[in-house]
């Protein structure tokens, strides 16, 4: 009975989900633009104190705040998790020509799929529970302001971290595809920086005192290249290479972006070392070489646990006579991670459907919004525990 109450609850707000939808991504929210993404945390903040919540906003100097909101009383009982992200990958004045708007069953605009729409949906999934007086767990909400950036200018990893101790499972309404698939694993990914320094000298008549950093920096490239191991999970990318200042000076800078990509934290730990290594060796002498870790997402490993949630999502799907999810593995990495590192089985991918996530092209099916919400609500109240 209490199902057919919150999927009823659902339907009879669908103008009101479609309204705060459009509300938020007619918002800037890029990573330029943190007034803009703490303006929506405070309306997400507002709109879970209505109906309940106590929040607690951190602020961040140099990213978007993070909101943590907590219903339910019970000390002694563990909570239900729910994450979601307020900030987009959009240069701030991307929004005046791409307004959101709805064209045949699709909804536009900057983030509307990544992940505004799976913001609403969380929202209003709190919202239906709370209209049946729902008390079996208590919920915590956690959006954040920066999770594009990949908390690299906050302590965000760590405040999640901290938070998801007392939870049992975590929802996150992340981006889906149009596959229906739901990811019970992600990759994880860091961005590293090498910088080179060599000695400068004319390349004609001082030829022999010049220590050429470029060169330097391309045999370190080389070795980084030739650790990936693609079908083991992991890779090494050499993608931003700076270096020179002219044809007849031997360049005394060159600098690398390195980016990485692994699926386990075994991996993670490898990667780095052998990042390390390969920067301590020199090969042309002379040369200093200094690496830097600018940041990234751990990676969200498969939890049996998680397996088990998953399952019960997938069963809720046919009890709604709703399409079958499968699970996946994604190469795209998220806050899941960090509720799966404090020991929470999770399950990710659950918001809106669509495609073109971080492109003008960016686009979420509309009637998506409603069955995700419905299929989260509904697990909910099926889990045993």
């Amino acid at each position: 009975m209490d199902k057919e109450k919150v999927v009823q609850f659902i339907d009879e707000h669908r103008q009101e989900m479609l309204d705060l939808w459009e509300r938020l991504v007619n918002m800037e929210s890029g990573p330029d633009f943190k007034e803009g993404v703490d303006a929506i945390i405070a309306i997400v903040k507002e709109i879970l104190e209505d109906e309940g919540f106590t929040c607690r906003v951190t602020p961040y100097e140099k990213a978007g705040n993070t909101l943590v909101a907590e219903y339910g009383g019970d000390p002694t009982r563990k909570k239900i998790g729910f994450i979601g992200h307020v900030d987009t990958v959009f240069p701030l004045g991307f929004l005046k020509e791409h307004p959101f708007k709805i064209a045949d069953g699709k909804a536009y605009g900057p983030g509307v799929l990544d992940m505004k729409g799976g913001v609403v949906s969380l929202l209003y999934v709190v919202k239906a529970l709370r209209s049946i007086g729902y008390s079996q767990h208590p919920m915590k909400v956690v959006i954040v302001g920066d999770e594009e950036t990949a908390h690299v200018h906050s302590t965000c990893r760590e405040l999640l971290l901290e938070e998801f101790q007392d939870c049992f499972v975590a929802f996150n309404a992340e981006t889906s595809n149009l596959e229906n698939q739901l990811s019970i694993g992600r990759q994880g990914g860091s961005a590293y920086e090498l910088e080179v320094w060599g000695v400068a000298s004319h390349t004609g008549i001082a030829w022999k005192k010049g220590r050429n950093a470029i060169i330097e920096l391309a045999h370190k490239m080389l070795e980084i290249d030739r650790c990936s191991r693609f079908d083991e999970g992991y890779t090494y990318n050499v993608t931003v290479v700076e270096g020179g200042t002219a044809m007849n000076t031997c360049p005394d800078y060159a600098k690398a972006t390195i980016g990485t990509r692994c699926e386990t934290m075994e991996q993670q730990r490898t990667m780095h070392a052998q990042l390390e290594k390969i920067a301590a060796h020199t090969h042309i002498e002379g040369t200093k070489t200094k690496l830097t870790h600018l940041g990234g997402f751990d990676p969200m490993e498969v939890l049996p646990e998680t397996e088990r949630l998953f399952e019960t999502i997938r069963k809720t799907a046919l009890e709604l006579n709703l399409p079958e999810p499968t699970p996946i593995f994604s190469k795209g990495a998220s806050d899941s991670a960090y509720a799966v590192l404090a020991g929470v089985p999770t399950v990710c991918s659950l918001g809106p459907q669509g495609e073109g996530n971080h492109t003008p092209e960016e686009y979420a099916i509309v009637e998506s919004l409603f069955e995700r919400s419905k299929l989260i609500v509904a697990s909910v109240l099926n889990i045993e525990a």
